[in-house]
């Protein structure tokens, strides 16, 4: 697309830099070398991406020295300089017979310009160093800087458009139009092309002795012949996501430029970016066939093998990137990936803290660092990661929707909202993050809204296995219990070792009265996680209704092992404690459920039934009152309460009332149409007594409840009398 932005007449050919008089001075060290070339390079974006390195300033106007076919196309470009600053390029020239250009930008801000060197003076064996920006590589959305050292080797006679300096330094697409330094830091080429094997630039005195004849950018947009013009123009198509048309372009660069690393390394990129990650391996052993010492082919084929599954195939690539080159920021970061989720967590975060120690702009280093650090328990640490990454990347929406997750774990539960809403708004096509609302929303008593979330998450992956995990346990809570297995036998089908699933799915199970279903998954939960808390804590309650005692004690025992702060686990605990009789032991349990969680109305309740047999009637009643308070839709604790009632404080009308709410929650429950039976009974309602102790008799019966059923059969008997 044309730009409107021209070159005015007057200063076309104005711009002469001049190289100053040279004298031999001290070769620097490889880090003080790329510390200069970090401040002098810039990154340019449009068309397909390149590098530029600042020659000149005249007041606030700034000369960015590039190749021609990294800003062939009259597009809109922006630099982006060392401090992240980014400006719009205003004016452009080129240079007839070079792949060079002349682009300006400006600024008020004071930015180093680079030392010119005599490209003449280079002998063979002398050190060179390339520097710029790469087009983007696995697990690295943003562009960021390489520096690569290598050795000039010699000057070709004849050079198309220029490229007669060749060297060996690892330069990759992107780096294209940044400079190749010397051992003190001057500029004495210009990256730009690789052919037959061969890495070439254009020295820096080609265009010091023809900058004379520098004019404004022609559109060139129909002249793809020459290979690093080809490169830029499919560049430029999978910039778009227009990858098979890209991959057309560099395959005609291949075949004018034969054994070309760049044109195999851009095909290989594209063909994993597609999806087509095999075909993107091959391509990549083209690469490192080329040149086996290109530390980046290995990390995108390490990372490809990686995503096939081949994952000792993905860190020996990453080992032997690291290997070639130890200041490799994303060849760690990479590794890290791998090694996470081989369960090697301390190699994992080893390797981010490097990458992050070699580039501390790295901000997805920071996110995946908080990932495992989250993992391992340490959530001060992962907030801390996410906080950083954020504040490298306001538009990262993976470590808002990871710290919303450990704000939620934390109790900061608005918090979690507020930064799972973030991370939608940044992208809304995030499944994840939609579910991960989902349980925000579930844990604010939102149950609708988190519904909606899973679906939502669900309809952008089917295969979100956590998603249904989650609207499992939601349904559940509604009463679904059919739905509630369903999603939790798609989350198995989906991730068969997934131990939250197998531990929703015994949830179901049990509601269902299937006890024995549900003692079996809780088992292959535990199987799959020996150290999964709620597992045991669900068996447990299993085990106990099933009359198992010693059994639940054991399992709730172990549930509080491996998470103290579980207020369900001292609950289940209690009433395994009361059940064998030691009712001191289980108030100390309900006890400290309630300290740990004071919403915990189940804990309310059995610490309620516990005082009551041992006859603190009025500290019953208070129990069973804040059970109702807490959720009015609990039928025991108003079966429980009626019982006190009708019991102790003779208040008949309080009870029927209890037990007429107890039944409209729960129509099955044979105890409350007992005891209502019995206060319509000493109201003198013969008739809806019998009928209330003969609906009773029949649940009982469908229990295999013998000894209540005739109990219920004798006071029909003597109501008929």
């Amino acid at each position: 697309m044309r730009f409107s932005y021209r070159l005015s007449a007057a200063l076309i050919g104005a711009t002469t830099i001049v190289v100053q008089p040279q004298f031999a001075v001290a070769q620097l060290s490889p880090q003080q070398v790329e510390a200069i070339g970090r401040e002098i390079t810039v990154r340019i974006d449009g068309g397909a991406g390149g590098s530029g390195v600042i020659v000149e300033r005249k007041d606030n106007t700034y000369f960015v020295l590039t190749n021609h076919h990294v800003v062939r196309y009259l597009d809109r470009y922006e630099i982006e300089t060392s401090d992240g600053s980014r400006y719009p390029v205003y004016k452009m020239q080129e240079l007839p017979g070079f792949d060079l250009a002349l682009v300006q930008f400006q600024s008020n801000k004071i930015y180093r310009v680079a030392e010119l060197g005599n490209s003449d003076q280079l002998a063979g064996g002398a050190k060179v160093y390339a520097t710029g920006f790469p087009v983007p590589r696995p697990q690295r959305e943003q562009r960021s800087y390489r520096f690569s050292a290598g050795q000039f080797q010699r000057y070709q006679p004849i050079g198309e458009n220029g490229y007669t300096m060749v060297y060996n330094s690892e330069v990759i697409p992107g780096m294209s139009g940044g400079p190749v330094l010397d051992g003190v830091g001057r500029i004495v080429g210009i990256n730009g092309r690789s052919c037959s094997g061969l890495r070439l630039g254009i020295p820096i005195n080609s265009f010091l002795a023809n900058q004379r004849n520098l004019r404004q950018l022609q559109d060139s947009s129909a002249d793809n012949t020459r290979p690093e013009d080809l490169l830029s123009l499919g560049g430029a198509k999978a910039e778009r996501g227009d990858y098979q048309s890209a991959i057309r372009d560099y395959q005609r660069a291949l075949q004018s430029c034969p054994d070309s690393p760049d044109a195999y390394y851009q095909i290989g990129a594209a063909q994993y970016n597609a999806g087509d990650k095999q075909a993107a391996i091959e391509n990549f052993n083209q690469v490192i066939r080329i040149n086996p010492k290109n530390a980046d082919a290995y990390v995108f084929r390490g990372f490809a093998r990686y995503e096939q599954g081949d994952k000792q195939g993905a860190l020996a690539d990453l080992n032997e990137a690291i290997r070639l080159d130890p200041n490799y920021a994303n060849a760690y970061y990479n590794r890290g990936v791998a090694r996470s989720d081989q369960g090697d967590k301390q190699g994992a975060i080893a390797d981010y803290n490097e990458a992050i120690r070699l580039d501390p702009n790295y901000a997805n280093a920071y996110n995946n660092r908080g990932i495992v650090r989250s993992q391992q328990g340490d959530k001060q640490g992962a907030l801390a990661d996410y906080n950083e990454a954020i504040r490298l990347d306001p538009n990262d929406a993976d470590a808002y929707s990871n710290r919303g997750v450990v704000r939620y774990e934390q109790g900061d539960k608005q918090g979690a909202l507020a930064d799972l809403n973030e991370a939608i708004r940044l992208d809304p096509n995030d499944a994840d993050a939609y579910s991960n609302r989902g349980v925000a929303r579930s844990g604010l008593g939102d149950k609708q809204g988190a519904l909606a979330d899973y679906n939502e998450a669900i309809r952008l992956n089917p295969n979100e296995a956590d998603a249904y995990n989650n609207r499992g346990v939601v349904r559940y809570e509604q009463g679904d219990k059919q739905g509630a297995l369903a999603d939790s036998n798609e989350a198995i089908r989906l991730n068969p070792n997934s131990a939250e699933a197998y531990d929703t799915r015994g949830v179901a199970r049990s509601g269902l009265g299937d006890k024995q279903g549900a003692i079996a998954d809780y088992n292959e939960a535990i199987r799959l996680n020996p150290n999964y808390a709620d597992a045991y804590n669900n068996r447990g309650v299993v085990r106990y209704e099933q009359g198992d005692k010693q059994g639940a004690l054991a399992d709730s025992n172990e549930a509080i092992r491996l998470n103290p702060n579980s207020a369900e686990a001292y609950d289940t605990r209690g009433v395994a404690r009361s059940g064998l009789g030691d009712k001191q032991g289980a108030l100390a349990d309900f006890n400290e459920a309630i300290r740990l969680n004071p919403n915990l109305a189940d804990a309310y309740d059995n610490r309620g039934k516990v005082r009551y047999e041992q006859g603190d009637k009025q500290g019953a009643l208070a129990d069973f009152n804040e059970a109702i308070r807490l959720n009015p839709n609990y039928a025991k604790a108003y079966y429980n309460r009626g019982v006190v009632r009708y019991d102790n404080l003779k208040d008949y009308q309080g009870a029927q009332t209890d037990f007429n709410e107890a039944i409209r929650l729960n129509p099955n429950d044979a105890s409350s149409y007992y005891y209502r039976a019995l206060t319509y009974s000493q109201q003198g309602d013969k008739r809806k007594a019998i009928d209330d102790f003969q609906k009773a008799a029949n649940l009982y019966q469908q229990q295999g409840n013998t000894e209540s059923y005739k109990n219920a059969q004798d006071r029909i008997r003597e109501l008929q009398q």
